[in-house]
């Protein structure tokens, strides 16, 4: 049962990493617009 809780984590773990690269790089696009913008 300890394991099925483990890898429930991880998978949650690694989907929000992977959400917060999006907003990152989502981020990273935006200041581009913006300082081409300018």
């Amino acid at each position: 049962d300890l394991e099925r809780v483990l890898k429930e984590l991880t998978a949650e773990l690694e989907s929000r990493t992977e959400l917060n690269v999006r907003y990152a790089s989502g981020l990273q696009t935006y200041d581009d617009v913006i300082a081409t913008e300018i």
